[in-house]
């Protein structure tokens, strides 16, 4: 075999040695019987059982409801952000794309310091003699789900309207169409394709849903997710368990089938309806013209705060300034302690080795689902059909950590292959990131001016030469912007670390034992630290610079 020939097969080689295979593991178990004997058994137990029937129909009847919630959020929050221009524009959309990245540990702290009994919305209703009881309910799991999927209907459907050739809108006006015929009849069916094809992604990781369920909702309210984590840990159903993960990766299957289709169509009608970019309408708050318009917008602007910022907010705010006895004074001592700290008995190392062990999982994460999302592109930008392949290199994205980390160790405990654990939570750590990666890369390849490389190949270039010259520099943003996602996915994941490799503490893994350990105000720091990260990351993403 040619290094050409197994660069191009390299990425499939990856995937089907470290996540076919663990999965396969994985499956294959959920036709073990009690007897180690080929069974139906496991199957014919759930399908029979009214309650693992009822948690399946549950499962998707609470992702398809936590999709329209999301829509709902977050398509006018596009609008406003592509549409208008304000003080603070780009720090505002980093910080409400950080949720997207966040471990459910520090969602359920913020949303308990915000929504709990005891939390700040319920304290300043008490002045009123009122007050809500929104935590452990199915009402807060959507809201959570919202809260969580929020970032990808905001950037998928904001980069379709700024990039939406506003000469079609300028002809309907033209033509005598006023605003609203123009929003239904123009804009609206160009954006669709991206509407629907962020909205199965949203759809796919409400199905997958574990942390948010398991904590804000309760056992009460029970999906695939939380319920194959209870019949493995709690009941020692294991064959039972991998019985239900087989059903979520049938399903998902199907869901990421038409994810990719979308997603396919999607790029041709982008490339349909991209030209004269949107100019957005910058908001003199001096004198403002439209102000009933203005009113719903910053009456909408205090919810969105509220349900994605408020969660975020009650985070720094409880760490930064309130003491271990609620009283209001900068913690500047306990965080310098913190850092200053050699040693740290809970985490089983220094504070400081837990961020730099999260910046090094997340850099090798970057540098691994980069260079294997480029290969993998290459190969199937030449390909006229290419469904299977994606779908092959998607269907990670509808695959927990949880799951496929059990055949991980299933091989090290019966010693198939010897693996350092810690190389694994990296492995791991780049099947999470390569499907979000792959498909972002991918995307900005299909864009490419395919005339530049015909012309680049008339004059002499070899393929390095190409790839150097002119396919790097143009996908170059898309590149960044991959890199960005890569980090925030391995910065945030818990499921993995936990499972693989006990002696390895990240920051999520850091903000779990201090909770678990009653130590609030040292997890609400990490928070802060985990969330500034975020914002960091993705407010230099959408930096004009590097785009």
């Amino acid at each position: 075999m040619s290094k050409k020939t197994f660069l191009i097969f390299l990425p499939f080689l990856f995937l089907l040695i470290f996540f076919y295979f663990p999965l396969l593991l994985v499956v294959k178990n959920s036709f073990i019987s009690g007897d180690s004997q080929f069974s139906l058994n496991n199957f014919l137990l759930l399908f029979h059982d009214p309650y693992q029937v009822h948690v399946i129909l549950f499962t998707l009847y609470q992702a398809f409801m936590s999709v329209i919630l999301t829509l709902i959020i977050g398509i006018p929050a596009a609008f406003i952000f592509s549409y208008y221009d304000f003080p603070f524009k780009k720090i505002l959309k980093s910080m409400m794309m950080v949720p997207f990245i966040l471990p459910s540990i520090i969602v359920a702290l913020g949303f308990i310091l915000l929504f709990g009994n005891n939390g700040f919305i319920n304290k300043f209703l008490a002045i009123f003699h009122q007050k809500i009881f929104f935590l452990y309910s199915f009402k807060a799991i959507l809201v959570a789900h919202a809260f969580y999927n929020f970032p990808i209907i905001l950037k998928m459907v904001s980069e379709s309207l700024e990039n939406f050739n506003q000469h079609f809108v300028e002809a309907a006006k033209s033509l005598g169409a006023n605003n609203k015929i123009i929003f239904f009849k123009v804009i609206l069916p160009g954006i669709l394709p991206t509407i629907i094809n962020a909205s199965m992604l949203v759809f796919v990781y409400c199905f997958m849903s574990f942390g948010v369920v398991l904590v804000l909702g309760s056992v009460k309210f029970t999906t695939i997710e939380v319920n194959i984590y209870m019949l493995v840990h709690n009941l020692l159903k294991i064959n039972l368990g991998m019985a239900l993960g087989a059903i979520q990766i049938f399903l998902s299957g199907i869901f990421l089938f038409f994810s990719i289709k979308l997603n396919n169509f999607q790029t041709k009608s982008t490339k349909l309806i991209k030209g004269s970019k949107l100019i957005p309408h910058k908001i003199n708050f001096k004198n403002i013209q439209n102000k009933p318009l203005f009113g719903i917008i910053l009456i909408y602007t205090f919810f969105l705060i509220i349900i994605v910022l408020g969660p975020l907010v009650s985070v720094y705010y409880h760490s930064l300034f309130l003491d271990k006895h609620n009283h209001f004074g900068f913690n500047g001592v306990l965080i310098k302690k913190m850092l200053a700290n050699k040693y740290d008995p809970i985490l089983g190392e220094s504070v400081l080795s837990s961020i730099k062990n999260s910046i090094l999982l997340g850099l090798s994460t970057v540098f691994g689902s980069v260079s294997l999302s480029l290969l993998f592109g290459i190969f199937v930008i030449k390909l006229k059909k290419s469904s299977f392949w994606e779908m092959f290199a998607t269907l990670p994205m509808g695959v927990s950590a949880v799951t496929f980390t059990l055949g991980y160790l299933y091989i090290i405990d019966n010693s198939v292959i010897s693996f350092s654990r810690l190389l694994l939570v990296v492995i791991a750590h780049i099947i999470l990131a390569f499907p979000f990666v792959s498909r972002i890369i991918l995307q900005g390849l299909r864009n490419l001016d395919s005339h530049q490389i015909e012309s680049a190949k008339i004059l002499g270039a070899n393929n390095f030469m190409i790839f150097k010259k002119v396919i790097l520099p143009t996908i170059k943003g898309d590149i960044f912007a991959a890199s960005t996602f890569a980090f925030g996915i391995s910065f945030g994941e818990i499921g993995a670390v936990s499972m693989l490799q006990k002696n390895f503490t990240t920051i999520p893994i850091a903000i779990y034992r201090y909770i678990g350990t009653y130590h609030t105000k040292e997890a609400t720091i990490m928070g802060v630290i985990q969330i500034s990260v975020a914002v960091l990351i993705f407010y230099l993403s959408d930096s004009k610079k590097l785009t």
